[in-house]
């Protein structure tokens, strides 16, 4: 539309024969004739640039169809009007491109900033309300989850907003809350009964999203997701693994610990047969294997390999860890004896 626009307006500027044409009252003629008298009567009355580089004699130039100044002045002044004109109607498709997103932007920059006022003022347009932003994809709902809003969530919400939208790659509400770690905002999605346990066509859950951040506020949001939202703690991602193994190698003993407590399974194996205890020895973490192993793991069961969590401890550095293996044997040799009858 804009490059159809932009044609019109070149083709009404146009001569048939190939010149460019100003309308007498675009510019005051007097004024600009004067204040370029100078500069022009250097030029030959003979040269006439015409459409660009093309020179024709005086005779060939209708001066009815162009400024009323002095023929030493026409050169000059329809190269200036040329330009002028280009210019003006660049700036036209520049305003035209602008304005629109301009107008969107406002929604998703107070989405981002979280102006819920704005959204129940005369300002908004209900028809921007599930309008995506050029560039990223992303809807006000979806910018306002990225950004925590989560009073902005609900208020979207309750217009109406559709939160099966996705950004440029897909990405609904519910991975953005996650990936960013915002658990006001995951809570109130939860609340409007949206399903925050969907993958991705990548393969990874909100939940598996949320593990590869490392600060608490994403560990408040798998607790969210986990409690709140009934999300499945041991859904395996795109290569396989569940979130607690994710956390393990991510060297994350707080998240391994809260998946643990809300139900991850510390005996879930991975395709190549490792539990979490083989993810925790791994990563040599003497208090995740700690939490592992009260969580009531098995540490006999062997992976692809053959190896157990204990055998792969003895060939790693971690002495403090294969003690953990030693004291947890003895535990278990006690535990027999105290649960042997007193006779036979």
């Amino acid at each position: 539309m804009l490059l159809l626009r932009f044609t019109s307006l070149c083709r009404t500027m146009s001569r048939a024969d190939g010149h460019f044409v100003v309308p007498q009252n675009m510019f005051h003629t007097t004024e600009v004739c004067s204040r370029t008298s100078a500069l022009c009567s250097s030029v030959p009355t003979s040269e006439r640039i015409v459409a660009g580089t093309r020179q024709v004699s005086e005779s060939n130039v209708n001066h009815e169809r162009y400024w009323s100044c002095p023929p030493s002045l026409e050169n000059l002044t329809s190269t200036m009007s040329r330009r002028t004109r280009v210019t003006r109607a660049l700036l036209l498709c520049i305003v035209a491109l602008v304005l629109p997103v301009a107008r969107a932007g406002a929604s998703h920059r107070s989405a981002r900033q979280g102006d819920v006022a704005y959204f129940s003022s005369g300002d908004f347009d209900k028809n921007e309300l599930d309008e995506r932003e050029p560039g990223s994809g992303q809807t006000p709902l979806m910018a306002a989850s990225l950004a925590g809003q989560h009073l902005v969530v609900k208020a979207l919400l309750e217009l109406g907003a559709d939160p099966s939208i996705g950004e440029k790659d897909g990405y609904t509400p519910p991975h953005g809350v996650a990936f960013q770690g915002r658990p006001e905002a995951a809570a109130v999605l939860i609340k409007h009964d949206i399903r925050v346990d969907e993958a991705h066509e990548d393969g990874y859950t909100p939940l598996h999203r949320t593990v590869w951040g490392g600060q608490s506020n994403h560990i408040e949001t798998a607790r969210v997701l986990l409690e709140e939202g009934n999300v499945d703690p041991d859904a395996l991602d795109a290569k396989g693994f569940s979130a607690a193994h994710v956390a393990a190698q991510r060297k994350n003993d707080e998240m391994v610990r809260t998946l643990l407590r809300l139900g991850a399974d510390p005996n879930l194996q991975t395709k190549s047969g490792d539990t979490l205890l083989h993810a925790a020895v791994n990563a040599q973490r003497p208090k995740m294997v700690e939490a592992v192993i009260r969580a009531g793991v098995d540490a006999s069961v062997a992976n692809a390999h053959g190896q157990t969590a204990r055998d792969l401890a003895e060939r790693l550095p971690s002495e403090e860890v294969r003690a953990l293996f030693v004291s947890h044997a003895e535990v278990g040799v006690e535990k027999k004896a105290s649960d042997a009858p007193d006779e036979l």
